[in-house]
C-alpha cells in the first residue's frame, strides 16, 4: 500500500523506522480501522478515503512523523489516545502545547473535521487571540 511514497527527500516511508513502529502496533491499526468504520458509517466512502489520503500525507511530509500521528490521533479523538492529552503528547515531543494545538487545528480543517474533544471551539481560540493579542498604545 505505501510502496514507492516518498517524503520530500526522496527517501521512502518504508525506510522509516519510527513510522513503521507505528502502523505495525496492533493496538492503532485496530483504531485506524474502528474509526474507518465509524466515519463509513457516518458519511461516503470517499470522505473516508479523502481524510485517510489527507492524514497519511501529513505523516509522510512530516519531519517528525510520530508527533503528527499523535496530533493526528487526538484531532479525531482515537481511542488509543483517550487518556493523552495536548499537553502529553507536548511532553513526550518536547514540543509547545501550542504546536500540538496548531498541527491539530491544521489537520481538521483540512479535513473539514468538527473539533474533538482535545481541541477548543473556534469561537474560544478566537476570543483567546483577540484577548492575547498585543495592545496597541494610542498617542
Amino acid at each position: 500500500m505505501l510502496e514507492g511514497v516518498t517524503r520530500d527527500t526522496g527517501q521512502s516511508i518504508l525506510e522509516d523506522e519510527e513510522l513503521q513502529e507505528l502502523l505495525e502496533d496492533p493496538a492503532i491499526q485496530e483504531a485506524i480501522y474502528e474509526r474507518a468504520k465509524e466515519l463509513a458509517a457516518t458519511g461516503s466512502t470517499r470522505t473516508v478515503r479523502s481524510g485517510l489520503r489527507k492524514a497519511l500525507c501529513r505523516i509522510i511530509d512530516s519531519k517528525n512523523p510520530a508527533l503528527e500521528s499523535a496530533c493526528i490521533g487526538l484531532a479525531i479523538d482515537f481511542p488509543f489516545l483517550k487518556e493523552e492529552s495536548v499537553t502529553s503528547i507536548a511532553q513526550r515531543f518536547g514540543v509547545t502545547k501550542a504546536a500540538v494545538s496548531k498541527r491539530m487545528i491544521a489537520f481538521a480543517t483540512e479535513a473539514d473535521l468538527p473539533p474533538s474533544s482535545h481541541m477548543k471551539s473556534a469561537a474560544s481560540r478566537d476570543t483567546y487571540r483577540k484577548t492575547n493579542a498585543r495592545r496597541r498604545k494610542i498617542a
